[in-house]
């Protein structure tokens, strides 16, 4: 698996224009760095992986910008909240394409999410410091981690062998729910990433 080190200036880089903790504040999304992730060997990219609470990158209140709030838990950049996500083409072989979309979830309740499909973007989710890559992130409760903000926030985001609509299902406390998420280019009734992605 290709590793790369994301250093802390570059994971802050992520919220664009800092996360001020207050409602309504930029989302944490948008063109990724190449250096930022690692770009993983998708034959190497296990099913779960565990993403610890001190692998945060800030904390924030609120709702953020072109965000969708899912079972009260976790916020994400959904094709009902805003346009598809820019993506950028990652070396390897087969290459794939990245999409920097940090995660924003409560620090109190633990929560799951995989991704459902479809099965020919071959998805993967990554998060953390370094991000760790797999078909499903499991995320624990993180008493006493929350600060002055009721949101953690990871620097990570999606991967896919090409550009497409990836569906998430969110689970936590014997709930669920499906999202789609547009990486490099739109979802169905979606609106395109707002720059061209990688070829």
């Amino acid at each position: 698996m290709q590793q790369r080190l994301l250093v802390a200036t570059a994971a802050l880089c992520v919220i664009t224009g800092g996360c001020t903790g207050h409602a309504d504040t930029a989302a944490p999304t948008g063109p990724a760095p190449h250096s930022a992730v690692p770009s993983p060997d998708p034959s190497a990219v296990p099913a779960v992986v565990d993403l610890p609470c001190g692998d945060t990158i800030d904390t924030v209140a609120g709702r953020q910008r072109g965000h969708q709030t899912v079972l009260g838990i976790v916020q994400l950049p959904t094709a009902a909240a805003g346009p598809a996500l820019q993506a950028a083409r990652q070396d390897g072989a087969p290459p794939r394409y990245f999409a920097n979309a940090g995660l924003v979830i409560r620090s109190d309740t633990p929560a799951e999410l995989l991704v459902v499909g479809p099965d020919d973007l071959d998805g993967a989710l990554g998060w953390g410091n370094p991000a760790r890559f797999g078909r499903s992130v499991r995320i624990g409760a993180c008493a006493g981690s929350s600060g002055s903000g009721g949101w953690l926030v990871y620097a990570g985001g999606f991967e896919t062998t090409r550009p497409g609509c990836l569906t998430i299902e969110v689970r936590t406390g014997g709930r669920s729910e499906r999202v789609k998420i547009g990486v490099g280019t739109a979802c169905p009734g979606q609106d395109p990433p707002p720059q061209p992605s990688d070829d």
